[in-house]
């Protein structure tokens, strides 16, 4: 796994306003697992969509502009 190369994925996914709603591809290298699910402007919409995703069995994260 390249390190850079992860924390350079994270970075470009966390955004500069607003929410994103990021899911992890457990079949990928953790390098390039990261993907991006949704984008909203509000973290209750976040929130509903990440509930949603967690209920599918699907890893998420919320990432806002002050994710490090």
């Amino acid at each position: 796994m390249d390190f850079d190369k992860a924390l350079q994925r994270k970075r470009a996914i966390v955004p500069k306003h607003g929410y994103n709603v990021v899911g992890i591809d457990p079949f990928e290298m953790p390098d390039e697992a990261l993907y991006l699910i949704a984008h909203t402007d509000t973290l209750v919409e976040a929130e509903h969509i990440a509930t949603e995703k967690q209920e599918a069995g699907i890893r998420v994260f919320i990432y806002d502009p002050e994710t490090e």
